[in-house]
């Protein structure tokens, strides 16, 4: 009898980049200088863009594929509603040609290290220009697809508009219904966020808003790097997502990193209105969090509020006045007073939390799939 030889899977590990947007020979460098760190990572086996190359301008599409082939392992984007073919003659719709020349596809699939891959052009032509949403040529393959596709293999589906603006949905639920492991990668909304979509009553999982390499389309002030600043509706900084595939049970792990920061800094701290306010980049909307000292823990809520850092911008905004917003709109970063997902914040008693004194306290977060923990810093 031949003995028996137990092999380890490799963890497979992906990089997923959301709009670059591109809109001009300057902001190509800048792409391809945040590019640069990704090449940079060890380890990686894929890059997965997640549309939005450029900006309404196709005659870039070329430039920046030729920074995503410097890459030294394989890459694949999905089309953007941004990366689409505009005609001048009446009654022509835009379309996928130049990205389709370039790239030489908009749909694709397969399986890596396990790991079924699924990238779609979901964007069509709506009342408004474009929806998100499948032709009816491409729900019949990817139907196919998943027909072919083990229960419970792990399933990665990445396109440009969430899976969560669909008009229609129930088509989405039948092609998935029985697929145990499935998680969707969008972009197009420049936030960082997750949660779970749900498709029926009976077909769930988690999506991630993969946030924007350009973040709020490349403005504001510039840092060291020489990048601007360029935050986030939500707070998030500019950044990409890292994940670690495994055929553990909690089969994949997530970590928002944030472009021309430490690799671990995905915490940030405020004290604002008397609270104070963490803001985890990447964090899920069913992510817990908890304020330690020694042996005690206390749990800080999620609260349906802005970040603080979106609201420091905000307040820039407002006073820097609308003479120099015309002159320097570079300068001029468009944040909006949203909610943002991945904020958590409490009540305090003067300089504790529940007895627990704010100075030198631990913050301590976690869901399925991210665990953050450093000294709180407000």
């Amino acid at each position: 009898m031949k003995p028996l030889v137990f092999l380890l899977a490799a963890a497979l590990r992906v990089v997923f980049i959301g709009d670059p947007q591109a809109d001009s020979p300057a902001e190509v460098e800048y792409a391809r200088q945040a590019i640069r760190e990704v090449r940079d990572l060890k380890g990686i086996d894929l890059a997965v863009v997640l549309g939005d190359l450029v900006n309404d301008k196709p005659g870039l599409l070329d430039s920046l594929k030729a920074s995503l082939d410097s890459l030294p392992f394989k890459w694949i984007c999905c089309p953007g509603n941004h990366d689409r073919d505009i005609y001048h003659e009446k009654g022509k719709k835009r379309d996928m040609t130049t990205f389709r020349k370039v790239m030489g596809y908009t749909d694709t699939t397969f399986i890596l290290k396990g790991v079924r891959f699924i990238s779609l052009d979901d964007v069509r032509e709506g009342p408004n220009g474009y929806e998100g949403g499948l032709r009816e040529d491409q729900k019949e393959w990817l139907d196919s697809v998943m027909a072919k596709t083990p229960k419970g293999m792990r399933t990665v589906v990445t396109c440009h508009i969430p899976l969560s603006e669909f008009q229609a949905k129930d088509s989405l639920a039948t092609v998935f219904k029985n697929h145990r492991r499935v998680l969707a990668v969008c972009g197009h909304t420049h936030t960082v966020g997750r949660s779970t979509l749900e498709l029926s009553d009976d077909v769930a999982f988690e999506q991630v808003l993969g946030g924007a390499l350009c973040g709020s389309w490349w403005r504001g002030q510039k840092g060291e790097d020489g990048l601007p600043y360029s935050l986030m509706n939500c707070g998030a900084p500019r950044g990409w997502f890292l994940a670690e595939f495994s055929d553990r049970r909690d089969w994949y792990r997530l970590q928002y990193r944030c472009t021309g920061r430490d690799t671990d800094d995905q915490m940030s701290g405020r004290l604002r209105d008397g609270m104070p306010m963490v803001n985890v980049d990447g964090g899920a909307t069913e992510g817990r969090m908890y304020l330690v000292s020694g042996k005690r823990r206390i749990e800080i809520p999620r609260r349906a509020l802005p970040a603080a850092e979106a609201m420091e911008v905000h307040e820039w905004n407002t006073g820097i006045g609308k003479s120099l917003r015309k002159t320097h709109k570079e300068l001029f970063i468009p944040i909006l007073r949203m909610k943002s997902p991945h904020v958590w914040a409490a009540e305090t008693d003067g300089e504790t939390l529940g007895g627990i004194p704010l100075e030198g306290a631990v913050i301590e977060y976690a869901d399925k799939a991210m665990t953050v923990r450093r000294e709180i810093r407000l």
